[in-house]
């Protein structure tokens, strides 16, 4: 029986090519693709970077405004908290201004129609 040592290049599965073969696989090409993986995941978060946004916490149940961001983004984690009297979230993209009347909307004790 021969001893068989691998090349430091070889991924841990080469090592049945290797003994079959007698040859290391090449692993370059795999690196590069890994390589377009991840940049393309990278460039894809970047389009979808997240933003701070807020809203005037007056009349408005964080309950509420976190309904109506489900309701627009999806069911997610919005990290919601209160600061100075507004309420500070984490969005996929700043809320638009009709967004922003369709929140003051639902303000508890509204009139409005």
């Amino acid at each position: 029986m021969r001893d068989i040592s691998l090349p430091v290049t070889c991924q841990p599965d080469a090592k049945a090519h290797f003994m079959l073969t007698g040859k290391p696989r090449d692993v370059r090409r795999r690196t590069q693709i890994r390589t377009l993986l991840i940049s393309d995941l990278c460039s894809a978060f970047l389009q979808m970077a997240w933003v701070w946004d807020t809203c005037d916490a007056y009349r408005l149940t964080q309950v509420t405004l976190e309904n109506y961001l489900m309701e627009i983004f999806g069911n997610y984690k919005f990290y919601t908290k209160v600061v100075n009297g507004s309420y500070m979230f984490w969005i996929p993209e700043k809320l638009t201004e009709d967004d922003r009347k369709a929140l003051r909307a639902r303000r508890y004790g509204n009139n409005e129609s």
